[in-house]
């Protein structure tokens, strides 16, 4: 069950997405989730702006965030960094997580020449 927040306030950590052998290295993930609990963050948000979504596919994502709210198990809220391009994609991909814990980032100015 994912805790939520009534007010976003205090410290909130957008953690990174650590890496071995080319792949989410989920066991330094967690000793990350650890370390940060126990330092006193307010809340979780994976995928954020240090969480190299652009280079990791749709269902690594999902996983990722699938293993975050396992991992912590309510014991801070957390709210998924999602964000795209093309705003019905975005919805589509990250819409079967409930409500109230998604922390949309706004798209990329694409400018022409």
């Amino acid at each position: 069950m994912v805790k939520r927040a009534d007010h976003i306030r205090g410290i909130w950590l957008p953690i990174i997405t650590p890496f071995y052998d080319d792949a989410i290295d989920y066991v330094s993930y967690r000793k990350l989730i650890d370390f940060y609990i126990e330092q006193g963050i307010t809340g979780l948000i994976p995928l954020g702006t240090t969480g190299e979504s652009p280079t990791i596919t749709e269902t690594e994502m999902k996983k990722l965030v699938d293993e975050t709210i396992g991992y912590v198990k309510g014991r801070v809220p957390v709210y998924i960094g999602v964000g795209g391009n093309c705003t019905q994609k975005t919805k589509a991909s990250f819409g079967h997580w409930k409500p109230g814990c998604r922390l949309l980032k706004s798209p990329k100015i694409l400018k022409s020449n």
